[in-house]
């Protein structure tokens, strides 16, 4: 059996273009992005942990007994809150553990954890009619909600939180989501 390995090279081509092309129409531009120190990534998942634990698991808690989302979107200070935690977590999706053995052995993937939490936040001040549009329940996100926070907190225990001005990274992850939404 003779292996071609011209149409291998061609079709693995062919498939990055198209992978490209839906990575852009999908928004994952973030993965393309040039990977931050992890340690400050790290930070950053646990500064949302610090942060965000309690009103998590009361929300989550919510999801559970009454399976609706509540309206959070009608109080702009717990919109800055989750905002400003879907910003963190933004930072801490930086960290590309996928493509570095020894830092996803030392933060054990917790980006992905991240990459989790950021959407189910995302549910929160996202309209209920949306979240259904897209598939999202209120018991299935309780679930999303605290399954990745346990993560995030056994994955930065231990890890000692620091203070750190992420504004130009955050910027900087806005500015590449600005341009994502563009190329659509």
């Amino acid at each position: 059996m003779d292996i071609d390995i011209e149409k291998i090279k061609r079709r693995l081509a062919e498939v990055t273009r198209d992978l490209e092309k839906v990575n852009a129409e999908r928004g994952y531009c973030m993965l393309k992005q040039k990977r931050i120190d992890p340690e400050l990534c790290a930070n950053a998942a646990a500064m949302v942990v610090d942060e965000a634990t309690e009103f998590i698991v009361a929300v989550a808690d919510l999801l559970l007994k009454t399976n609706e989302f509540p309206d959070l979107r009608s109080d702009a200070e717990i919109v800055a809150k989750i905002e400003r935690w879907i910003d963190l977590l933004g930072v801490a999706m930086r960290m590309d553990s996928l493509h570095d053995n020894e830092v996803y052995w030392r933060y054990k993937n917790v980006d992905g954890d991240c990459i989790l939490l950021s959407a189910s936040l995302h549910c929160l001040i996202r309209d209920k009619a949306e979240n259904a549009r897209r598939g999202f329940t209120p018991l299935c996100e309780a679930n999303y909600l605290t399954e990745s926070l346990a993560e995030i907190i056994a994955k930065t225990k231990g890890f000692e939180c620091f203070e750190y001005d992420y504004s130009a990274i955050i910027a900087e992850n806005k500015e590449w989501s600005r341009l994502a939404e563009g190329e659509r």
